[in-house]
């Protein structure tokens, strides 16, 4: 028997004809017989699998319940108040892609709950985000380390959470941290089917000589494919994508045509299982509506936006060093092959690609968190680009001519070691004022606090005062921040037919019903106004009532409280 150093393939003898016809158990063998390190050995990949999904835990979940909710979560929040039944409705109305994510939500929030009764319904639903972006890291190490070895995928997984954006979607009560994951695991399905047999070493992978694909594999990557897109519409942009990388991964003509049937034939099973959420999502979801909604889409715009997606953040700096070490893996060689970063970089440009011509076309669609799928394959560039540069230190120091880690000496290794960890702790310092502020009040790009000093300084002064929210976007982050505000307030209810989300306005008998007795109200309302624009404005619900307005105050940035005095009836 022969290995091919370079490669780490079984390439002559007995063996290789055993790993042609059972590759994944007798390159298991193989590798745990040749074992030198701890880094090596079968057991270590369940150990730092378990310990960075521990390291991710930590990240994702830190100061998970400070942000304010933004107005999207404000929208999960109403979503989660309707009955099982009544969420079906949705799917008549814009909230048609989000459909799944309401019904997880409700189910995974109902369990949570009774295990953690004071758990407020959207820090439940925000921890579901944050498992979410646990399992995204592990799968993510899942994926590199099967095809350059356990530290590169270590790597993959901690360049991820470093990454602001990835942890501000990890933290957020919506389905973006769902979507990374689901597109994770398509791919890890895709590359077990694509190249089967791999075994993950400490600094590389063991390859088997047979390049079929694996047929068992089948069902659970068209499942995956169904889920990354029913989860969220521009999920489906990944099944192009993947189509491409299985397109142009090497091979026989006779093995290319065999590979090009079989994704066909799982693209069309995934387009079946998934084809009544995606009809209802393309029909009925419109994304933002009003003109507010609509974006400039042009270049400057695109990177801009692009920037904001890495590091939460315009300042290029900051996305600077996970850029540059993202091209150097693009251009790398890991184990002598260019297969994982291509399928990184067609992962990473595709379905990105896709989603901005739809949001140059409908610019209501033009929303990062739409792309967040991107974030991964960066992150996995960006570690084998580390490997890539420790590997040129080691060579540069040690004078190692050969490129494969297995070769190197303990020393060489410790050499990559510490280079990586260089590399790693420069990224991380980089975005370390990023990452602090994700997890501020004002994280979510919202801060209610002045909101809610309005309305404390407000039951001061006139103990008993009713606090009343029309626009059902502000209800419903106000009520997410405290149901018990929401549920007070005369001007909103949730209409279990209504085909949106957000409360409606009851009609002008019952609120006038429902204020008998009141005399003073606090009115918040979005948007800065005067008093008098206040008078000017006052609620089509409220104005039979000649409320006089007392005063008109800011309430922190685009918040108004407006004191208003009912008339003795």
């Amino acid at each position: 028997m022969t290995v091919d150093t370079n490669s780490g393939a079984l390439t002559s003898g007995p063996m290789a004809r055993v790993v042609a016809a059972r590759p994944a158990a007798s390159v298991r063998t193989a590798s745990r017989a040749s074992a030198s390190t701890w880094l090596d050995r079968s057991a270590a990949g369940r150990w730092i699998a378990l310990g960075l999904g521990a390291v991710a835990a930590v990240v994702t979940t830190w100061g998970i319940a400070t942000p304010w909710p933004w107005s999207d979560e404000g929208a999960t929040y109403l979503a989660l108040q309707r009955g099982w039944t009544d969420l079906a409705v949705l799917w008549q109305g814009p909230d048609a892609p989000m459909v799944p994510y309401y019904y997880l939500a409700k189910a995974w929030a109902v369990v949570l709950g009774s295990f953690w009764p004071t758990l407020s319904t959207v820090v439940a639903v925000r921890l579901l985000s944050a498992a979410a972006g646990v399992a995204t890291v592990v799968v993510l190490y899942a994926l590199v380390a099967r095809n350059t070895g356990r530290f590169a995928g270590v790597l993959a997984g901690l360049v991820l959470l470093s990454l602001p954006g990835s942890v501000r979607y990890a933290q957020e009560a919506r389905p973006y941290a769902l979507l990374a994951l689901a597109a994770t695991v398509s791919w890890l399905a895709s590359d077990l089917r694509l190249r089967p047999g791999r075994v993950a070493l400490g600094f590389r992978s063991l390859v088997p000589a047979s390049g079929s694909t694996g047929g068992g594999a089948a069902t659970g990557h068209a499942l995956s494919l169904v889920a990354v897109g029913a989860i969220h519409t521009f999920g489906v942009f990944q099944w192009p994508a993947q189509l491409l990388a299985w397109l142009v991964a090497p091979g026989e003509l006779r093995l290319r045509l065999r590979r090009t049937v079989s994704i066909v034939l799982t693209l069309v099973a995934a387009t079946v299982l998934a084809g009544a959420q995606l009809a209802m999502s393309v029909t009925h979801g419109t994304g933002s509506p009003g003109l507010g909604a609509h974006r400039l889409v042009t270049p400057v715009t695109i990177a801009e936006q692009l920037l904001r997606a890495i590091s939460m953040t315009y300042a290029l700096p900051v996305s600077t060093v996970v850029v540059i070490l993202a091209l150097v893996g693009l251009c790398s060689r890991p184990g002598g092959r260019r297969e994982l970063p291509v399928s990184l970089a067609i992962w990473l440009v595709v379905p990105l690609a896709l989603a901005l011509a739809v949001g140059a076309v409908r610019t209501n669609l033009f929303r990062l968190r739409y792309w967040v799928a991107f974030l991964p394959p960066l992150a996995a560039l960006a570690a084998l680009g580390i490997v890539a540069v420790a590997g040129l230190v080691v060579r540069l120091v040690w004078r190692a001519r050969a490129a494969d880690a297995a070769s190197w000496s303990g020393g060489a290794r410790v050499t990559v070691g510490v280079a990586a960890l260089v590399l790693l702790a420069v990224q991380v310092a980089t975005v370390l004022p990023a990452q602090r502020f994700v997890r501020s009040a004002s994280g979510h790009s919202e801060n209610l606090s002045g909101v809610f000093t309005a309305i404390a300084d407000a039951r001061a002064e006139h103990p008993g005062v009713r606090v009343v929210i029309t626009k059902g976007n502000a209800n419903g982050m106000i009520g997410a921040a405290d149901p018990a505000v929401m549920a007070n307030n005369p001007l909103s209810r949730i209409d279990p037919s209504a085909h949106i989300v957000y409360s409606t306005v009851p009609s002008a008998q019952a609120v006038r019903a429902s204020l008998a007795g009141d005399r003073y109200l606090l009115w918040i309302r979005r948007g800065d106004v005067s008093a008098a624009g206040a008078a000017r404005q006052v609620p089509a619900a409220l104005a039979d009532l000649h409320p006089t307005i007392l005063h008109a105050t800011s309430a922190g940035k685009g918040w108004t409280a407006v004191l208003m005095e009912l008339p003795p009836r």
